[in-house]
Formats: structure tokens, C-alpha cells, sequence
């Protein structure tokens, strides 16, 4: 037997009361009320016309949350190719730094050289070596040998001088490369600042938009259904909508209050495979278990076919495999990020930040601002992205530029 359900007049206040409460505001857009549902039912021309608003509602809130979600991947490729090009630019930077002192080095050592070679000439009676040479003479013959000693001597000096002035300008040529640059490596690093703040607005904006399209959608269908259909009443209506709304809050605190339990269990009682706690200097393993490795440093990529810099380390296991804070600190970017599918950065202490890729949307476990304490959960093992299988891929940062990830952890007791 089918069972009508009847509501009050002060329960369907009540009802409505809470849906205003509850919803989010809207976006700019003007929604239906349910007394405007009920006075259209009167008119058939009214209930074809709200029919028509409450569809194209629900199609402009899908329309919304689709594109605001696909200008959060925009976003995060764009940011992924800023620092891409920012971490080739430190790269770069680096080495030319190295070849720098290298070279000082090297013109330091050739001076040195003529500095000696002086002093020398100095100690054998003064510069003019071939007065000294003729005048020590005693015949012809051992005349011209020491005169031919003495064009050797002079030769040699020449060449000792010219390869100081080279190594000086070589130092100096690659000191003009290297602030050239840094000029450069700061313009990228400034384009990657401002590209991970549009990128964070936009993961936040696409976020609140599938929020509220799932809370507005709840009303709209219900209304819908209202109209659609006569033999549904609008206290039926509000009831199935009020129950969803119920039952969809209460699935969505369960989920939450499991990720949270499973995050504390995971975080207090396992531990990184070099140590069974976190290290003196508040560090430890972001993998607990791996198969495979792959080190920081340049490479030619898996997917890409071409050496470009892999600026971190990965490390191979099954997805779903636990992914860990390596340190303490604050979530400051949660969200599609291009080639590594999805990206979590951690901002800690003194300037070093942590990221985590490659995770599926649904294994990211943290959001922008949450604060984590080192070992804590935070997300899975996937494989998103431009990936050949499984992995998780760190990276650990120094003011924004990458570093070998398994050295700084390393040097710091893990």
C-alpha cells in the first residue's frame, strides 16, 4: 500500500525556514521559492514557464560548477608550466653559478702563476733577463745557447700572461651570464607566485560552485518534480527534498569523520622505513613503503621523450598506498596542477615547502589552509596525470627553488 505523506502547515514552515538558512547564496542568480512553485501550479501556462526556469537552473549550475572545474585544471597546467620554466631558470642559474667559481678559480690560479714567475725573475738579478744572461757569459757559443734559453723564458711568460687575461674574461663573460640569469630566474619565479595565486582561486571558486550546485540541485529537482508530475504533492515535495537534503549531510559528515579517524590511526601508527618516528629536526619519509625510486636531478622524461629536470624524487608503490606530511606546516595549495595531476604543497618553517603528486582527485585528503603535523596522512598513492603507473612524486623546495628532496631529508636525521 502506498503511504501519502501529509505535512503541516507550521511543519512546511519549518521546512522552508531551514532550506533558506541552509543554502548557500547564489551566484548571481535569482532561484524560484516554493510559493512560487505552488502558485504555478495553477496556471498551465505558469507551470510550463517555471518548468522552463527551474531546467535551465539546474543546467546553468552543472554549466557553472563544469566550467569553473575545467578553468581549475587551466589553472593548474598554467601554474605547472610557470614553474616548470622557473625551476629550469634556478637550473640554469646553478650551474652557471658553479662554472662561475670554476673559472675564478682558474684566472685566482693563473695570476698566481705570473706572480710567481715575476718573483722568480726578480730573485736572478731583475726583469730584463737577456742583460743578465750576456753579461754572465764567458764565450760565443754558451752566449747563444743562454740567449736562446732566454727567448724560451720570454715565450713561456707570454703565454702565462695571455692565459691569465683569457681566464679573466672567461670569469667575467660568465659573471654577466649568470646575473643575466638571475634576472631571469626571478621574473619566472615571480610569474609562478602570481600563477599559483589564480590557480588557488580558482581550485577554491570551482569548489564552492559543485557545493552549492549540490545543495540548490536538491531544491530544484524537487520543484521540479512538483510540476512535472500531479500526482506529487508540494508537501511531498518539500518532505523528499528536506530527506535528501538530510541524508546527503549525513553521508557527507560520515565520509569526513572516517578520513579524519583513518588520517589520526594512520599518522600514529605508521612509520617511515629509515626511522620509526620523526627525526630530532621534525622530518620523516612522505612514503612508508615503496618498490621502486627515482632520484632528483636531470633526465630524460618517461612520458615526454626529452631531458628536461626532474625536479623531485619518486617513489613506486600500488595506489592507495598512504602519502605523509614530511613536516609540519600549513596546506597552501590543494588541486589540479597540469602533468602531475594533482598537487598538494606544504608551506613549513624558515622558507621550505614539500609538494605531492600525482594523486587522484578523490586521494587528496587536505585543503588550502588546514595546518599538518609531520607524519600525518594526507593523501594516496595514484596515478594522474603524465605517469606510467603508481607513484607518488616529492619534491622539497628552498625559497621556491627545488632541491634533491632525499639530501635535505637525509642531512636532517630520516
Amino acid at each position: 500500500m502506498t503511504r501519502t505523506l501529509r505535512v503541516t502547515a507550521p511543519a512546511l514552515a519549518a521546512v522552508l525556514a531551514a532550506t533558506l538558512l541552509t543554502a548557500p547564496p547564489a551566484s548571481g542568480a535569482s532561484y524560484p521559492t516554493w510559493d512560487d512553485v505552488l502558485a504555478a501550479r495553477s496556471d498551465e501556462s505558469a507551470t510550463a514557464e517555471r518548468i522552463s526556469e527551474l531546467t535551465t537552473l539546474l543546467d546553468d549550475l552543472r554549466r557553472e560548477a563544469t566550467t569553473l572545474e575545467a578553468l581549475a585544471r587551466q589553472r593548474g597546467e598554467e601554474l605547472q608550466r610557470t614553474q616548470d620554466a622557473a625551476d629550469e631558470a634556478t637550473e640554469t642559474l646553478r650551474k652557471l653559478t658553479a662554472d662561475v667559481a670554476r673559472a675564478e678559480t682558474a684566472a685566482a690560479e693563473s695570476q698566481s702563476q705570473v706572480a710567481r714567475w715575476a718573483a722568480s725573475l726578480t730573485r736572478t738579478g731583475g726583469t730584463d733577463l737577456t742583460t743578465t744572461i750576456v753579461a754572465s757569459g764567458s764565450g760565443a757559443d754558451d752566449l747563444l745557447s743562454r740567449l736562446g734559453t732566454a727567448t724560451q723564458v720570454s715565450r713561456t711568460a707570454n703565454r702565462m700572461l695571455e692565459e691569465a687575461a683569457v681566464a679573466g674574461n672567461a670569469a667575467r663573460a660568465l659573471e654577466d651570464q649568470a646575473q643575466v640569469a638571475t634576472t631571469e630566474r626571478d621574473r619566472l619565479a615571480g610569474l609562478a607566485a602570481s600563477a599559483r595565486d589564480e590557480a588557488i582561486e580558482a581550485v577554491e571558486s570551482a569548489r564552492a560552485a559543485v557545493t552549492e550546485q549540490e545543495a540548490r540541485s536538491i531544491d530544484l529537482e524537487a520543484q521540479l518534480a512538483v510540476l512535472e508530475q500531479a500526482t506529487v504533492s508540494a508537501e511531498e515535495g518539500f518532505a523528499e527534498a528536506e530527506a535528501i537534503r538530510i541524508r546527503a549531510e549525513a553521508d557527507a559528515a560520515r565520509r569526513a569523520a572516517a578520513a579524519r579517524a583513518a588520517a589520526a590511526a594512520a599518522s600514529s601508527t605508521e612509520a617511515a622505513p629509515t626511522s620509526s618516528a620523526v627525526s630530532a629536526a621534525g622530518w620523516t619519509m612522505p612514503i612508508t613503503s615503496y618498490s621502486s625510486y627515482q632520484a632528483y636531478g636531470m633526465r630524460v622524461h618517461p612520458v615526454l621523450g626529452f631531458v628536461k629536470l626532474h625536479a623531485g624524487a619518486d617513489f613506486g608503490a600500488s595506489c592507495g598506498t598512504g602519502i605523509y606530511a614530511a613536516a609540519a606546516g600549513t596546506v597552501t595549495y590543494a588541486g589540479a596542477y597540469g602533468g602531475y595531476g594533482n598537487l598538494i604543497t606544504i608551506t613549513s618553517a624558515g622558507g621550505v615547502s614539500t609538494n605531492y603528486a600525482h594523486m587522484y582527485a578523490g586521494g587528496v585528503q587536505v585543503s588550502v589552509g588546514q595546518t599538518v603535523t609531520a607524519g600525518q596522512r594526507i593523501a594516496e598513492v595514484g596515478s594522474a596525470g603524465l605517469s606510467t603507473g603508481c607513484h607518488l612524486h616529492f619534491e622539497l623546495r628552498q625559497g621556491g627553488a627545488a632541491t634533491d628532496p632525499v639530501a635535505y631529508l637525509t642531512n636532517r636525521g630520516v
